[in-house]
């Protein structure tokens, strides 16, 4: 594939002034998606397949602040839904296989904990978060996450315009079908945010 859009939309709701849950919902935009083939006499070749698009899985958070004190901890739970489009088809007409799919097919889990600690002008907040994926119906299970953000910044203009850079950090186990790994998938990735 070329290139991955993914477009969030999310809301969250204080319940009190420790508890909050939120609900994210995304769009899923997989350009290009080609595919390595054993052709006529054996010979290799790469097909394209086109693109996969479509709503994706719903994520529903919860937020709880346990310490509060010289800084803020806060263990977090989540739940994901398989409520995303999974029928997406190739421009042949057959169906993409699971992992070009805008929905994994599976419930999933999150649990995470948040760090937030104010040195003055100066704010810091960080997460970590391990997803446990589940097979879908298709025997195909996308791999388990490691996610890790760390973010500073400060504001200017009594707080009305910050400045924030930000780590976020990635290490995705490998894909499996039938209990099986499959080859070329999972990875770390590293990102930075000015």
């Amino acid at each position: 594939m070329d290139k991955t859009f993914l477009y969030t939309i999310g809301i969250s709701y204080g319940i009190t002034n420790e508890f909050s849950i939120a609900m994210q919902q995304s769009f899923v935009d997989i350009k290009n998606i080609r595919m390595g083939h054993i052709g006529a006499m054996g010979m290799s070749m790469v097909m394209e397949h086109g693109d996969s698009e479509g709503m994706s899985d719903t994520w529903f958070f919860g937020k709880y602040k346990g310490y509060d004190k010289d800084f803020v901890i806060s263990p977090l739970i989540g739940l994901k839904i398989p409520s995303g489009d999974d029928n997406e088809k190739c421009d042949m007409g057959n169906l993409f296989e699971s992992h070009f799919q805008p929905s994994s097919g599976s419930f999933d889990a999150g649990i995470g904990l948040a760090l937030s600690k104010n040195f003055g002008k100066i704010n810091f907040n960080s997460n970590i978060n391990y997803i446990l994926r589940n097979e879908n119906p298709d025997n195909y299970k996308v791999g388990d996450s490691l996610i890790i953000n760390t973010s500073i910044g400060t504001g200017f203009v009594d707080n009305k315009l910050k400045i924030i850079g930000e780590l976020n950090f990635e290490n995705s186990f490998a894909h499996e079908m039938d209990g099986t790994a499959v080859e070329n998938t999972g990875g770390n990735t590293l990102y930075f945010s000015p």
